[in-house]
């Protein structure tokens, strides 16, 4: 299982529009049924797929991509309302 690491530039999130560089960690997001969301590592196909999408778009993704080992215990939970707010402040 693993976990990616990258910048990412240049984006939108609904109105809300970036230009900064930010590291990222990305994780895989499973939608639950009460509208939170718990995240999970990739496993190796996922990563694969993954990599190849950032690596296409280097000017989103500016930089390196890293990825790491990922046990379960790391990863994130938490609902899409404090993703929207993570991403104003």
């Amino acid at each position: 299982m693993y976990k990616l690491e990258t910048r990412l530039a240049y984006f939108r999130f609904n109105s809300i529009k970036r230009q900064g560089n930010l590291r990222v960690t990305w994780f895989v997001l499973d939608e639950e049924k009460d509208a939170e969301e718990g995240g999970r590592c990739f496993s190796k196909v996922e990563l694969d797929k993954f990599i190849e999408f950032v690596t296409s778009r280097p000017f989103n993704f500016p930089g390196g991509k890293n990825y790491h080992d990922c046990n379960e215990d790391e990863t994130p939970f938490c609902s899409i309302y404090s993703l929207v707010m993570r991403i104003k402040s």
